[in-house]
Protein backbone atom coordinates (compact mmCIF):
# COMPACT_ATOMS: atom_id res chain seq x y z
CA UNK A 1 0.00 0.00 0.00
CA UNK A 2 1.27 3.38 -1.24
CA UNK A 3 1.91 5.96 2.04
CA UNK A 4 1.56 9.50 0.85
CA UNK A 5 2.37 12.44 3.84
CA UNK A 6 -0.53 15.54 3.65
CA UNK A 7 0.45 18.99 2.94
CA UNK A 8 -1.89 21.38 2.96
CA UNK A 9 -4.43 18.71 2.08
CA UNK A 10 -2.57 17.52 -0.72
CA UNK A 11 -0.89 14.45 -0.31
CA UNK A 12 2.86 13.97 -1.04
CA UNK A 13 4.38 11.13 -3.29
CA UNK A 14 5.25 8.07 -1.00
CA UNK A 15 7.50 6.73 -3.97
CA UNK A 16 10.52 9.04 -4.07
CA UNK A 17 13.56 7.75 -5.95
CA UNK A 18 16.99 9.86 -5.48
CA UNK A 19 20.02 8.85 -8.27
CA UNK A 20 22.95 10.00 -6.23
CA UNK A 21 26.69 8.65 -5.71
CA UNK A 22 27.77 10.91 -3.05
CA UNK A 23 26.70 9.39 0.33
CA UNK A 24 26.45 12.84 2.30
CA UNK A 25 24.30 14.42 -0.65
CA UNK A 26 22.11 11.54 0.02
CA UNK A 27 22.31 11.53 3.44
CA UNK A 28 21.15 15.87 3.27
CA UNK A 29 18.61 14.88 0.72
CA UNK A 30 16.94 12.24 2.55
CA UNK A 31 16.70 15.04 5.54
CA UNK A 32 15.77 17.74 3.64
CA UNK A 33 12.60 15.76 2.12
CA UNK A 34 11.52 14.37 5.71
CA UNK A 35 11.92 18.42 7.00
CA UNK A 36 9.61 19.33 3.97
CA UNK A 37 6.81 16.57 5.16
CA UNK A 38 7.57 13.71 2.45
CA UNK A 39 6.86 10.38 4.40
CA UNK A 40 9.53 7.42 4.50
CA UNK A 41 12.82 7.52 2.86
CA UNK A 42 13.17 7.19 -0.70
CA UNK A 43 14.41 4.75 -2.70
CA UNK A 44 18.41 5.18 -3.48
CA UNK A 45 20.58 4.21 -6.37
CA UNK A 46 24.00 5.03 -6.10
CA UNK A 47 24.74 4.90 -9.99
CA UNK A 48 23.12 5.72 -13.35
CA UNK A 49 23.28 1.59 -14.45
CA UNK A 50 21.28 0.78 -11.13
CA UNK A 51 18.77 3.50 -11.63
CA UNK A 52 18.15 2.95 -15.11
CA UNK A 53 17.79 -0.83 -14.99
CA UNK A 54 14.91 -0.30 -11.81
CA UNK A 55 13.60 2.22 -13.98
CA UNK A 56 12.81 -0.41 -17.23
CA UNK A 57 11.62 -3.03 -15.32
CA UNK A 58 9.17 -0.67 -13.55
CA UNK A 59 8.02 0.25 -16.88
CA UNK A 60 7.77 -2.69 -18.24
CA UNK A 61 5.56 -4.09 -15.15
CA UNK A 62 3.60 -1.38 -14.97
CA UNK A 63 3.97 -0.99 -11.79
CA UNK A 64 6.27 0.86 -9.29
CA UNK A 65 6.46 3.94 -10.93
CA UNK A 66 7.92 6.70 -9.16
CA UNK A 67 6.08 9.77 -8.38
CA UNK A 68 9.38 12.04 -8.32
CA UNK A 69 12.47 11.41 -9.07
CA UNK A 70 15.67 13.69 -7.59
CA UNK A 71 18.59 12.47 -10.44
CA UNK A 72 22.28 13.91 -10.09
CA UNK A 73 23.24 14.46 -13.10
CA UNK A 74 27.47 13.49 -12.74
CA UNK A 75 26.78 10.03 -11.89
CA UNK A 76 29.03 6.59 -12.89
CA UNK A 77 28.41 4.17 -15.43
CA UNK A 78 25.27 5.69 -16.87
CA UNK A 79 25.15 10.08 -16.37
CA UNK A 80 21.96 11.68 -15.70
CA UNK A 81 21.42 13.37 -18.60
CA UNK A 82 20.68 9.94 -20.58
CA UNK A 83 18.48 9.04 -18.25
CA UNK A 84 16.30 11.94 -18.16
CA UNK A 85 15.98 11.52 -22.23
CA UNK A 86 15.48 7.63 -21.36
CA UNK A 87 12.92 8.64 -19.39
CA UNK A 88 11.27 11.52 -21.51
CA UNK A 89 11.32 9.21 -23.95
CA UNK A 90 8.89 5.87 -22.06
CA UNK A 91 5.19 7.11 -21.94
CA UNK A 92 5.51 5.08 -18.44
CA UNK A 93 7.35 8.41 -17.13
CA UNK A 94 5.12 10.76 -18.77
CA UNK A 95 3.97 12.69 -15.70
CA UNK A 96 6.49 12.27 -13.17
CA UNK A 97 8.58 15.00 -12.02
CA UNK A 98 12.06 15.17 -12.35
CA UNK A 99 14.39 17.55 -10.04
CA UNK A 100 17.83 17.81 -11.73
CA UNK A 101 20.73 17.86 -9.53
CA UNK A 102 23.78 19.49 -10.62
CA UNK A 103 27.04 20.70 -8.74
CA UNK A 104 28.00 22.91 -10.87
CA UNK A 105 25.72 26.07 -12.39
CA UNK A 106 25.97 24.99 -16.36
CA UNK A 107 23.53 26.97 -18.82
CA UNK A 108 23.74 24.44 -21.25
CA UNK A 109 22.00 21.70 -18.78
CA UNK A 110 19.93 24.53 -17.95
CA UNK A 111 18.80 25.29 -21.68
CA UNK A 112 18.41 21.38 -22.24
CA UNK A 113 16.48 20.77 -19.06
CA UNK A 114 13.79 23.11 -20.45
CA UNK A 115 13.07 20.79 -23.68
CA UNK A 116 11.31 18.26 -21.04
CA UNK A 117 7.99 18.73 -19.52
CA UNK A 118 8.03 18.03 -15.71
CA UNK A 119 11.76 18.40 -15.25
CA UNK A 120 13.61 21.15 -13.38
CA UNK A 121 17.32 21.67 -12.93
CA UNK A 122 19.10 22.90 -9.72
CA UNK A 123 22.20 23.32 -8.34
CA UNK A 124 22.72 21.42 -5.16
CA UNK A 125 23.16 23.40 -2.64
CA UNK A 126 26.61 24.04 -0.39
CA UNK A 127 24.50 24.45 3.16
CA UNK A 128 22.22 22.87 5.51
CA UNK A 129 19.68 25.63 5.44
CA UNK A 130 19.96 25.68 1.67
CA UNK A 131 19.81 21.51 1.70
CA UNK A 132 16.66 21.94 3.36
CA UNK A 133 15.10 24.70 0.91
CA UNK A 134 15.76 21.78 -1.61
CA UNK A 135 13.10 19.51 0.40
CA UNK A 136 10.83 22.55 0.44
CA UNK A 137 11.37 23.31 -3.56
CA UNK A 138 11.10 19.41 -4.20
CA UNK A 139 7.88 19.30 -2.73
CA UNK A 140 6.43 22.73 -4.51
CA UNK A 141 7.78 21.64 -7.82
CA UNK A 142 5.88 18.05 -6.92
CA UNK A 143 2.70 19.75 -5.76
CA UNK A 144 2.74 22.02 -9.17
CA UNK A 145 3.38 19.37 -11.13
CA UNK A 146 0.72 16.99 -9.77
CA UNK A 147 -1.71 19.92 -9.83
CA UNK A 148 -0.85 20.61 -13.52
CA UNK A 149 -1.49 16.88 -14.47
CA UNK A 150 -4.54 17.05 -12.53
CA UNK A 151 -6.03 19.82 -14.65
CA UNK A 152 -5.22 18.12 -18.15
Amino acid sequence: MRREGTQGGMMLPSRVVLVEDNEADVYLVSMALREAGFPGEPSVFRDGEDAVASFRKAAASACDIPDLILLDLNLPRIDGKFIVEMLRGNRAFDHVPVMLLSSTISPADAAKTQEFRSCMYTTKPSTLDAFMALGRAAKDFWINNHQAAATV
